[in-house]
């Protein structure tokens, strides 16, 4: 892989841990500021991604920043490593974001599963308890979301390994629940898991702009890191 220079401005994401910390090694960001790093090959440097869903991929964090980057750089299917990164926004990531997007994939590709299982409706009630935590994020509305996710937890586990657009659909399901239950972290995982079984479940580039789109938009409803 040879090494690139580019002057243009080139914008990014990525995901950081709470305090605008890396998550790999702690690294501490402030907005606005220029950190330049040796840059010695893939994933030898800042690293970040040309798409927000990428970047959740491969960190699951409290932080969404949008970066510039300059200088020598590497670049990847999904991810590209920089000698020179700033950060210019960031937005907390909650875990009602992680739950909505997971709500946003599962609806996607709940039409597969009830085209092949139309008397399940476990999947659709393990959304509707997810909306339901969304709506109104009480202790009783967490607790019938996790009910909910454990009661498509034999599918989805063998659905993880499955390429079937019914498994997918049922794992993408269980994700939008199980966001509702847990730590912002582990909500940010079960969406990012969500989003994979969403693009598994469809055409994979189609369902991936659709989610991307989603995730542009939502920016908007999300709270700035001051």
């Amino acid at each position: 892989m040879t090494a690139k220079k580019t002057a243009k401005k080139i914008r990014r994401w990525k995901f950081l841990r709470d305090g605008l910390k890396s998550n790999f090694d702690g690294y501490q960001w402030v907005i606005g500021e220029w950190q330049k790093t040796e840059c010695l090959g893939l994933c030898q440097g800042f690293n970040c991604s040309r798409r927000i869903i990428d970047a959740m991929n491969y960190v699951q964090g409290e932080i969404l920043a949008e970066v510039e980057v300059k200088g020598q750089h590497f670049d990847g299917d999904d991810k590209s490593t920089h000698e020179g990164m700033r950060i210019i926004h960031a937005w907390h990531w909650k875990k009602a974001d992680s739950v909505a997007l997971s709500i946003f994939a599962a609806e996607m590709v709940l039409g597969n599963f009830e085209k092949v299982y139309p008397d399940d409706d476990r999947p659709r009630k393990a959304i509707e308890a997810a909306r339901n935590y969304l709506d109104s994020p009480t202790e009783k509305n967490r607790s019938a979301a996790e009910a909910a996710a454990r009661s498509a937890v034999p599918v989805a586990w063998s659905a993880r390994s499955a390429w079937y657009a019914s498994e997918s659909a049922w794992y993408a399901a269980w994700a939008a629940a199980w966001a509702a239950t847990g730590s912002v972290v582990s909500a940010v995982r079960s969406a990012a898991e969500s989003v994979k079984a969403a693009a598994r479940s469809s055409a994979r580039s189609s369902a991936l702009d659709k989610i991307e789109t989603w995730l542009l938009n939502h920016i908007e409803q999300m709270e700035k890191w001051k």
